[in-house]
């Protein structure tokens, strides 16, 4: 009884004790002078997130306590009675918290991520995959968890001779392709069967890099044998890029290209060679470009019919083009000049780019600023620019002999439209990719435009009336990544999406797949822009507007993919021969859905409203969804086809079975790695990035950890996290996060239980036979070291650094992960690497 009492008197006096930080501060863990708003914030720019959080109990519920400068921007004090009720899906409109005025969100809390591996250096951009993943520590715990989880495989397997090499292929693809081979060890006739399909998928993707990397020269190219003939070409390939690929590029003069293609054909009868100084190279490579584009449109309509109709078109060998195209656009140094044929050639190759199933722009897109960047400085050393459309009076243009095109095929007149066209298809193609991955607009200028009878007829010139307001919503995206005003950013977005409507509606703009494409762009970035306003709003502890968002994004969540099952199983009056590249747009959208679902699922435990059963349906939820993506798109797509190892892996990682916390499983695993890489000599790992600079919340964590000692318990962890490292996690007991059962058991069903399901298929079992290794000794590279910055679950060759293991502590720890990893991977998949 006395102890009872005093446990009372010890809560009562810890009630009377007030937040004495803000919350900048105590997640900073540096000094508040508790002004309002505090100096230290002032200092670093955050005034405006400066807030003091009253966690007393003594309070029935949390309060927000806004600084003097916030207050002046709400009509009233916030609490949970004052969040308006989410619908079942869709982007909201309506009026919310975040419309009583400015709120200003950090897209980068954790800021810019540079990856620097031996190929090459990238800072990837706020909405890309990884981008993402760093700025929610959900993610990126799972994303290193996962990553060292399969560094302990790999090192294994390669100790013990059993790792699978696939010639042509990454390094980062040795994981996917062991793993998956592995598996083929089964006699059962289904996995035998799954192992075939897989590697076929493997063969496929190698011959993909192996055609690519082939190195040309001028004197090993047989013009003649890799240019389609005359007859087809001229009679199918290119009537087909002009009925129905020519609109997504209007670039070019029809009339005028048919002419020279013609031309160069009728030359190429007499000789062997290509005239460099007459530029026929870059013509015969728009040639292969446009046979490129069209074997792909005709492959992506995934309709057997039409291969009978175009076999003449199917049958052209085009696996060698995409390297002869790059050695005479890149390999001639022609970078140093540029002429309009060039720069129509460099935006050809854009499009495929874009479109193939090769990863020429990277996984995330991230190669892209430096090629879009090179066609826009092609464009303005040929006079391509804003002028075109400012005053038709600013060019006078002198057109010398034997000029491409000539003066008899294009006068001035011509030449002019030709550079509307030509700028407005540029403009297009860097406001897409600023929203896709919210990297900076390389065009930084805008004018007001209306489009009139005097500018071409093409869907890209009437939509430069939107562009202002594309390019303010990337201005408020980067001109200040710390402080982006999210209530101004809603209001441009909603614009943007009125006005386009209002446009197709003036202008009859009826090309569908480009609307089609810029409707789920802006879809892409009210997703990425969510997520963003969520993790802001948590780091912040701003618990009202985390809450309001957060649910927000989960009902987005499952719009946007109710809406890519319609798509994939009904395009409606969609031309087949343009969902080549629909299906890219469509692509990214799905995939960034499989990046984001599991951030609700670790974040379960947080909802006090959630529970197991919830969880399951959730992963159930992500089941789908991954198994919509990898099979629309990994057979065909080499980007989404290395993507799936990890997936497969995260999908298992996250399905525990009831009252199995993975986040809780991930933490304790984590800190125990922090603890004891912390033994490794400095000496030994100064050349890599260590997990404690990777995710400095776990270091955080494992200093919480050694203050308690003793006292310490394992379930400790989780409460460490909610209250002392992301603090907003104590005061979820009010709020209801609604899972929307009723949408989700529509996803219930699998589409693909009657027939070969890739994403179900891949890595479907834990290696039996790796119970039967023997015990390894523990290295450096197992416990968190990562090597390759670049490529989150590559394998580095670190097996050779040895760790000097404290006995007592180490081996306690060992068995600590050896129980968490047993949890996750069934049979044991990482017995060797625990004594």
């Amino acid at each position: 009884m006395l102890e009872v009492d005093q446990e009372a008197q010890r809560m009562l006096r810890k009630r009377k004790r007030p937040t004495v930080v803000c919350t900048n501060c105590r997640r900073r863990k540096s000094r508040c002078d508790r002004e309002r708003p505090c100096n230290t914030c002032t200092r670093f720019g955050n005034a405006d997130s400066c807030v003091y959080l009253d966690s007393s109990p003594s309070s029935n519920e949390p309060q927000i306590l806004l600084t003097s400068s916030r207050r002046s921007n709400s009509s009233k004090s916030h609490d949970f009675r004052t969040v308006s009720s989410v619908p079942d899906v869709g982007y909201q409109k309506d009026k919310t918290l975040m419309d009583l005025g400015p709120r200003y969100i950090n897209i980068i809390p954790a800021g810019f991520y540079v990856a620097a591996k031996r190929s090459a250096v990238n800072i990837f951009s706020p909405f890309t995959d990884v981008g993402m993943e760093h700025r929610d520590p959900y993610l990126s715990f799972l994303v290193r968890f996962r990553s060292i989880s399969i560094r302990k495989m790999m090192t294994k397997y390669k100790r013990n001779n059993t790792t699978t090499i696939i010639p042509n292929l990454p390094r980062s693809f040795m994981p996917l392709s062991t793993f998956d081979f592995d598996e083929g060890n089964y006699l059962d006739a289904r996995a035998q069967y799954y192992f075939r399909q897989h590697k076929s998928l493997f063969n496929k993707f190698a011959k993909f890099r192996e055609n690519d990397s082939k190195k040309f020269t001028d004197t090993n190219i047989d013009v003649k044998y890799y240019m389609p003939g005359k007859d087809v070409f001229l009679k199918h390939i290119f009537p087909f890029f002009t009925g129905y690929i020519s609109t997504i590029v209007p670039i070019f003069d029809t009339n005028v290209l048919n002419k020279e293609i013609d031309t160069l054909y009728s030359k190429l009868e007499t000789r062997d060679k290509l005239e460099t100084k007459d530029f026929e190279h870059i013509l015969y490579c728009i040639i292969l470009l446009i046979t490129l584009l069209t074997q792909l449109s005709i492959k992506m309509t995934k309709d057997t019919a039409w291969n009978n109709v175009f076999e003449e078109v199917l049958t052209i060998d085009t696996s060698r083009y995409v390297s002869i195209i790059n050695h005479y656009l890149f390999g001639m140094k022609l970078l140093k000049k540029c002429t309009l044929m060039q720069l129509q050639c460099l935006l050809l190759l854009k499009l495929y780019y874009w479109c193939g199933p090769e990863d020429n722009e990277g996984t995330d897109s991230q190669y892209n600023q430096i090629f879009l960047s090179t066609i826009i400085g092609s464009a303005r050393e040929v006079g391509v620019n804003w002028f075109c459309f400012l005053d038709d009076t600013n060019y006078s243009i002198s057109i010398a002999d034997k000029t491409r095109p000539s003066i008899y095929d294009m006068n001035s007149d011509a030449y002019s439209a030709i550079y509307k066209k030509i700028w407005a298809v540029i403009l297009h193609w860097d406001r897409k990719m600023a929203l896709v991955t919210g990297q900076e607009c390389n065009v930084n200028k805008s004018y007001p435009f209306r489009y009139r009878d005097s500018c071409p007829s093409t869907w890209h010139v009437k939509m430069i009336e939107i562009d202002s307001l594309l390019l303010k919503v990337n201005k408020l995206l980067n001109d200040t990544p710390t402080r982006v005003d999210i209530t101004q950013m809603r209001v441009t977005i909603d614009q943007a999406i009125d006005e386009t409507a209002l446009l197709r509606e003036k202008n009859e703009i009826t090309e569908l797949h480009l609307n089609i494409e810029l409707d789920w762009t802006l879809d892409l970035l009210k997703l990425s822009m969510l997520q963003c306003a969520m993790v802001s709003f948590e780091y912040d502890v701003s618990v009202i507007l985390f809450h309001e968002t957060a649910q927000e994004l989960w009902d987005f969540l499952i719009y946007v993919i109710q809406k890519g099952e319609t798509y994939f199983s009904d395009s409606g009056n969609l031309d087949p021969f343009t969902k080549f590249y629909t299906n890219r747009i469509v692509e990214i959208v799905t995939n960034k859905v499989c990046v984001l679902v599991p951030a609700f699922i670790l974040r379960v435990s947080r909802f006090s409203s959630l529970t197991d059963s919830d969880r399951k349906s959730m992963c159930q939820f992500l089941f789908i969804v991954s198994s919509i993506y990898f099979n629309e798109f990994a057979f065909d797509n080499y980007r989404a086809f290395k993507k799936m190892f990890t997936a497969k892996l995260s999908y298992k990682i996250l399905n525990r079975p009831t009252g199995k916390d993975p986040w809780l499983i991930i933490l304790q695993f984590l800190v125990t790695e922090l603890e004891m890489s912390n033994g490794v000599l400095e000496e030994e790992c100064n050349n890599c990035t260590k997990l404690g600079d990777l995710l400095p919340q776990l270091s955080m964590l494992l200093e919480l950890k050694t203050e308690k000692g003793s006292a310490f318990q394992a379930e400790d962890i989780l409460t460490m996290w909610n209250k002392d490292i992301y603090p907003a996690g104590q005061y979820d007991t009010r709020f209801m996060f609604k899972v929307r059962s009723e949408q989700l058991s529509k996803f219930n069903k699998d589409k693909y239980e009657d027939r070969f399901n890739i994403f179900e298929s891949f890595y479907e079992h834990s290696s039996s036979t790796l119970a039967e290794m023997p015990v390894a000794t523990s290295t450096a590279a197992d416990y968190g070291v990562l090597g390759d910055a670049g490529n989150k679950d590559s394998v580095s060759d670190t097996s050779s650094m040895t760790f000097p293991l404290a006995p007592s502590t180490v081996t306690d720890n060992l068995n600590v992960n050896f129980e968490l990893l047993d949890e996750i991977f069934e049979p044991i998949d990482f017995v060797s690497f625990f004594k």
